[in-house]
């Protein structure tokens, strides 16, 4: 998605909330208050979808940018980390095949997950 087709979904509420809608994330009807990805978020429509975009592009600063908590920020980014983690262990995924070897550092995985080493951010 380009920038400008991400600006006209952000313009308002309504074409944020039928962009939502049309991806699954945001039901047509609310059941119930459990049934929302968006229940417990306080934050406005637009400063959502400016977070998923920052967050899906990798980029850092998203609470300083937004002016939104760094608390905010953090349990809103870990949200999708689950939806993406859930949505690939949907799938019948299969790394490799006959005569391809897959290689895993698990010292990135281990360094990223217990914050040692050097930043992670410069060594990629």
């Amino acid at each position: 998605m380009d920038i400008d087709a991400f600006c006209e979904i952000a313009s308002d509420a309504v074409n944020s909330i039928g962009f939502l809608r049309h991806c699954g994330i945001l039901p047509e009807e609310m059941l119930c208050e459990q049934c929302s990805f968006l229940k417990d978020c306080k934050v406005p429509i637009k400063k959502f979808l400016w977070v998923v975009r920052m967050w899906a592009h990798n980029q850092i600063g998203i609470a300083s940018f937004l002016s939104i908590s760094p608390t905010t920020s953090a349990n809103m980014t870990k949200s999708f980390r689950k939806i993406c983690s859930w949505k690939l262990s949907t799938l019948n995924l299969t790394l490799g095949g006959p005569g391809i070897i897959i290689q895993i550092d698990e010292s990135v995985i281990s360094r990223a997950m217990h914050n040692r080493g050097m930043n992670l951010a410069l060594e990629l």
